[in-house]
């Protein structure tokens, strides 16, 4: 977590607070499909892409990668998996 800087932490935290205050606190820990977080992610990066700052896309695409990342634990694929894998292929 230390790569992960204040400021990026400090965004990502506004963002699932105003979460929380719209849907619940935790409420994404009941479960989001892959396919939906992956949809949502690719909206706000074409939104990024577009130039829309209307609100934090940036923040939003790694709370889907997170999605994403708790849906593969869920699955079984421990936090180090793709290490030891990528270190098995070295």
């Amino acid at each position: 977590i230390h790569n992960l800087l204040g400021y990026t932490r400090q965004r990502f935290g506004y963002l699932t607070n105003l979460g929380a205050q719209r849907y619940g606190d935790g409420n994404f820990k009941k479960g989001i499909p892959t396919d939906v977080a992956l949809e949502s992610l690719d909206r706000h990066l074409a939104a990024y892409m577009e130039g829309d700052r209307t609100e934090d896309h940036l923040a939003a695409i790694i709370f889907g990668a997170q999605l994403c990342m708790l849906n593969e634990k869920t699955e079984g694929i421990s936090a180090d998996y793709y290490f030891k894998l990528s270190k098995k292929n070295d």
